[in-house]
């Protein structure tokens, strides 16, 4: 029991060191599927994709995809000069999640989950620019 409570804890730790916690350089909400950060900023019947680089910057659509998935669907999503435009055909209501597939010039990510309704931590500072280099990819 202590062991799984202290990869709980961990996991979180690791997830807002990323700033997935706070809003994103255009934002929206942040998620972090590889050597990349995807931003994800919904409206109510769009969204739009960022491919950041990981120091939250750099926002890429050369040699890149994004695909949402919403349930059971699959929509492609259109490039645009820095993000991704990806309609979505329904009410977001009953969906628990969307999910976020993307390549980032050429690397490839993890499936990126957002649950919904998104929120962020109580306060709604900027996600400070974090320099993520140390990492291993």
């Amino acid at each position: 029991m202590k062991i799984l409570l202290s990869l709980l804890v961990m996991s979180s730790i690791s997830a807002f060191a990323h700033g997935e916690n706070k809003p994103g350089p255009n934002g929206g909400h942040i998620r972090m599927p590889g050597a990349f950060h995807t931003e994800l900023v919904l409206n109510s019947q769009s969204a739009k994709v960022y491919l950041l680089d990981v120091s939250f910057k750099n926002p890429t659509t050369v040699n890149s995809q994004v695909t949402v998935l919403l349930q059971d669907k699959e929509v492609s999503c259109v490039k645009k000069q820095d993000h991704f435009a990806c309609p979505i055909p329904a009410k977001l209501t009953h969906l628990a999640e969307i999910g976020v597939k993307a390549v980032r010039n050429g690397v490839v990510g993890k499936e990126a989950t957002y649950p919904l309704p998104l929120s962020f931590e109580k306060t709604n500072s900027p996600t400070p620019t974090t320099d993520h280099s140390h990492h291993n990819h």
